[in-house]
């Protein structure tokens, strides 16, 4: 991506952002990266940071106080950018459970000493149960984060006696933007917002969401960089271009969100093979034929490589229907003798499509739930 509204990029060769609006004395940020395509610094003119890393890629610390300051020459109206480090850097540590975020500090100058605040999180089920917070040691209480059905923190919830509060309230757009926001704890409230119960984490100093092995930036639906597993067929955007269903909690591979509508869409399809079985001994092998497909289609993890799931859907239902000649080629007469003897013979003759639009409906709802690619 070299432009967007209001700004234009610069990119090196292997994908990773340079620099946004470098010739102009608005919007600018700078971006520095290390042999390993890691981001090593990120600033702008409000606001940046350097970053360090441990060796498989997660992030370890992050020090705040960078930022770009314009000089221009009045004569031509042309400029540049320079860094400029604060006198105090405000210093985030991060610490891990495997690559799932359980603490952070964030260190900041007061004058006199430093404060330091502590932030812990419990991990369950749903990824982020509780955030424990101590400042200099003293514990400063206890929030539930309260997400939406994908994944992002709306709000917290801190118990106070008999009553509860509910703070952090946000509400985003499908990219990950924030569209409003109230009640906000100082200076940001969590830095878990958009997938956060994935462990992303929100950068405010770049507006970039940490997403492990890249930088997301939302209001683009782009990442910063190159996909290093080069999954699907454009290396930067976000989930296939399709957030409301998909995720990636690596950033390094798109992931799917398997929706109730999904398994519904399974329920009613075993329910309308099995309806259409129960009419005819013939149709009854066909679906236990197609169940026995089905199976072996999943036991044998018979996958595409990343962008070739049209191809992989094609290639099962000509596969599977092949299988379903040869059994409905054995079963034909008893089908027929069915069909004579029955007193609906309608009913008896759509059996078998039925059965096999059900199939088809169940194939694609499974395929689209185990969708990793």
């Amino acid at each position: 991506m070299t432009a967007s509204p209001g700004f234009t990029y610069e990119n090196d060769i292997l994908g990773n952002r340079t620099w946004r609006n470098r010739y102009v004395p608005t919007g600018g940020m700078r971006y520095l990266w290390d042999e390993l395509n890691r981001a090593t610094s990120i600033c702008g003119t409000a606001s940046g940071a350097r970053y360090e890393y441990r060796p498989d890629g997660m992030r370890t610390l992050k020090v705040e106080g960078l930022t770009l300051s314009w000089t221009g020459d009045p004569v031509t109206g042309s400029g540049w950018y320079d860094p400029i480090w604060a006198v105090n850097q405000p210093t985030t540590r991060y610490y891990y459970d495997g690559q799932m975020l359980i603490e952070d500090d964030h260190t900041v100058s007061n004058g006199a000493g430093a404060d330091v605040t502590n932030t812990r999180y419990g991990i369950g089920a749903r990824g982020i149960d509780y955030i424990d917070k101590f400042f200099n040691g003293a514990w400063q209480g206890c929030q539930f984060p309260i997400y939406d059905g994908h994944g992002n923190m709306v709000a917290t919830l801190a118990r106070s006696g008999a009553s509860y509060t509910l703070a952090n309230k946000r509400s985003y757009d499908v990219w990950g933007s924030v569209r409003s926001q109230s009640s906000v704890d100082p200076p940001n409230g969590p830095k878990a917002r958009y997938c956060a119960n994935l462990g992303h984490v929100q950068d405010d100093e770049s507006s970039l969401i940490y997403m492990r092995a890249r930088y997301y930036e939302p209001w683009t639906g782009r990442f910063v960089s190159e996909d290093r597993a080069c999954d699907g067929r454009n290396w930067f955007v976000y989930a296939r271009c399709n957030p409301v269903n998909l995720s990636d909690s690596t950033g390094n591979s798109t992931e799917y969100y398997p929706g109730i509508n999904r398994w519904l869409g399974v329920i009613t399809s075993l329910a309308m093979m099995m309806a259409a079985a129960k009419l005819n001994p013939a149709v009854r092998a066909k679906a236990i034929a197609d169940l026995g497909f089905l199976v072996a289609w999943w036991g044998l993890d018979v996958r595409g490589s990343a962008g070739e799931g049209d191809i992989r859907v094609i290639g099962g239902l000509l596969l599977n229907a092949m299988v379903d000649l040869i059994v409905v080629s054995y079963t034909w007469h008893q089908y027929a003798a069915e069909i004579a003897k029955s007193s609906n013979p309608l009913v008896m003759k759509l059996a078998l499509i039925g059965e096999h639009v059900a199939f088809i409906s169940l194939f694609m709802s499974l395929e689209e739930i185990g969708e990793r690619g």
